[in-house]
């Protein structure tokens, strides 16, 4: 029965949970490799594969829904200027005050303007956190179907006290 010990990497490369996204990706691409474990002083913390780091671009902390909040500005459409039906198309009151939006605004309510999130954030923010491990001796048909029912795509083998 072929073990992990038969299959296993041993030339493990680690990431620090305060490397940037962007280092990350960068020693991604220089070994060829999908991801690594997470590494925190001696201890590893969790595991962070390409994929984590997508899904985290695509949907970055300060663009999901914190629930409704006002609109920039909404406080003062109240007051400001009046549609008179017989000079004035309601489509272009519309569209005028759509213009009138400035790019402070946009900018304040979360628009991913000239901003790099792989820069901005660290290998913590997208990482898994915690680890799934089995002994070198498990045979690998145990280690899928841990892998399927943790719904993971990577297996830490741990030797004596350290996983690799």
């Amino acid at each position: 029965m072929l073990r992990l010990r038969d299959i296993m990497t041993t030339d493990v490369i680690t990431l620090a949970p305060d490397m940037t996204l962007r280092a990350a990706m960068e020693r991604f691409a220089e070994h060829q490799i999908s991801g690594a474990p997470v590494k925190e002083g001696s201890r590893i913390v969790g595991v962070i594969s390409a994929t984590d780091i997508v899904a985290f671009a695509t949907t970055p902390p300060e663009a999901q829904p914190t629930g409704l909040e006002e609109p920039p500005g909404a406080a003062d459409w109240d007051n400001e200027g009046e549609w008179e039906a017989e000079t004035v198309r309601s489509t272009d009151y519309f569209s005028d005050r759509w213009t009138e939006v400035r790019e402070e605004e946009m900018v304040s309510a979360g628009s991913p303007v000239d901003e790099d999130l792989l820069d901005r954030y660290t290998v913590s923010d997208a990482m898994t956190w915690g680890v799934y491990s089995l002994p070198p001796g498990a045979d690998v048909v145990s280690a899928a179907e841990v892998m399927r029912t943790a719904g993971i795509h990577r297996m830490l083998v741990k030797i004596g006290r350290a996983h690799v």
